[in-house]
């Protein structure tokens, strides 16, 4: 539970449900970030952002979960303030990414997907292709043909992967799903405007049919970024309800980031993958430099990112689009990571149980086995110990005469959808 503070007069958690892309956050958006957060806690407002960051960015079971698990956690954490009758707003951005601009004679006043086209480039989101990969990952298995092993009890459950049906099988056991990975545990995002509406949907139908988050009054919105232009179409249709997000987009759209500009709409090449928890502050800003000892400022692009609140849960297994994820980044045909996976954690011992997580995960341990990943554990409190500089080496600037001062409070709250 948290020191009640008397400077804090309204308290606002922002849920980011991002993409693990290595050039999904910038160092401009970092930078854009800090500067709102500071705006807002000079009028009283406390932000906390938790971030969960997922291949595609699907309402899964597993992200839902997660959702919901960072709920009850900030309520006890502000359990005081709560009690002192201080307001407590809850937002959850569900978010997507791709070449999204405005159609042709249209405005975006009405934060409609009808009125945003996406166009062939690099960085559209790779989970375009999830369907593709994971029949890949499929093949790989069946040519293998290794024993997974599930469970920590004395008789754990060992699946030797022959065929297409012993896949089955052990997706039924392990994940409940009857079927295949390929054939129905992961899908293809079918179109980058509509899919962050779809996911908002499904997500807020989870969350009212559930009384005890439903209560909170929970806002979502849902949107598209552009790498090349740092533009944020909302495609929620929620015109009355502006957040910081929005405040930060437009930061960032009005800063300079031309050494992040090649790395951000290029093939996407990150020099790490890190899995995290999600509620570190800049995670992948803070693990790159302290992976590289100070050596290397943090630019998008450099890292692809894996985390959320359950992080250190280390029998909890992954979801599919984390589990595709793995893959792709550890594949040398593909991300070619494996000798970069850095596990960051609060502290060193939830840094452990991350790392026992990887290995304990059937699907995700054969891939650190058979791509011969080396796991590099480094907890928040050797990052700190290190005193780099953080979180930005090399800071974007902010032109003065153009940059909005960020809102303290959201424009209008009511209306949930």
């Amino acid at each position: 539970m948290a020191d009640i503070e008397n400077w804090v007069k309204e308290i606002q958690i922002h849920i980011i449900a991002g993409c693990s892309d290595g050039r999904d956050i910038s160092a401009a958006f970092n930078t854009a970030k800090d500067k709102v957060i500071e705006t807002n806690k000079s009028n009283g407002v406390l932000i906390d952002m938790p971030r969960i960051s997922v291949p595609g960015v699907f309402a899964t079971h597993e992200v839902i979960s997660e959702i919901k698990g960072i709920i009850f956690g900030m309520e006890k954490k502000y359990f005081g303030y709560r009690q002192a009758g201080t307001q407590v707003e809850y937002f959850v951005h569900m978010m997507a990414h791709g070449n999204a601009v405005l159609k042709a004679g249209h405005t975006h006043e009405q934060f409609s997907y009808h009125d945003i086209e996406i166009k062939p480039a690099s960085f559209n989101c790779g989970m375009m292709n999830a369907q593709p990969l994971a029949l890949e990952f499929e093949g790989l298995l069946l040519s293998e043909k290794p024993t997974l092993v599930y469970g920590r009890r004395h008789a754990p459950l060992k699946f030797h992967i022959k065929s297409e049906a012993y896949i089955e099988r052990f997706m039924q056991q392990v994940h409940g799903v009857d079927g295949t990975i390929a054939g129905n545990w992961i899908k293809s995002i079918v179109n980058l405007a509509t899919h962050p509406y779809e996911q908002k949907k499904l997500l807020r139908d989870a969350l009212d049919r559930d009384s005890a988050i439903r209560q909170h009054g929970i806002h979502i919105t849902a949107g598209v970024q552009n790498y090349a232009t740092n533009n944020y179409f909302r495609v929620d249709g929620n015109t009355h309800l502006l957040t910081i997000l929005d405040d930060i987009y437009t930061m960032v759209a009005n800063m300079s980031h031309n050494e992040e500009h090649e790395k951000r709409t290029g093939k996407q090449a990150p020099k790490i993958i890190l899995f995290h928890n999600g509620s570190i502050i800049n995670a992948r800003a803070r693990a790159i430099e302290a992976y590289s000892g100070g050596q290397t400022g943090y630019n998008g692009g450099d890292v692809f990112a894996i985390g959320g609140s359950n992080a250190s849960d280390p029998t909890r297994d992954f979801g599919p689009y984390k589990t595709i994820g793995f893959y792709y980044a550890l594949h040398p045909d593909h991300l070619n990571l494996a000798d970069n996976l850095v596990v960051c954690g609060k502290t060193k011992e939830e840094t452990r149980m991350m790392a026992a997580r990887l290995r304990n995960s059937p699907l995700v341990n054969f891939m650190v086995r058979q791509f011969g990943a080396k796991i590099t554990e480094l907890p928040l409190a050797d990052i700190v110990d290190r005193r780099q500089s953080f979180p930005h080496a090399r800071p974007s600037v902010v032109p003065a005469a153009t940059t909005p001062v960020a809102q303290a409070t959201v424009a209008v709250r009511a209306g949930q959808k």
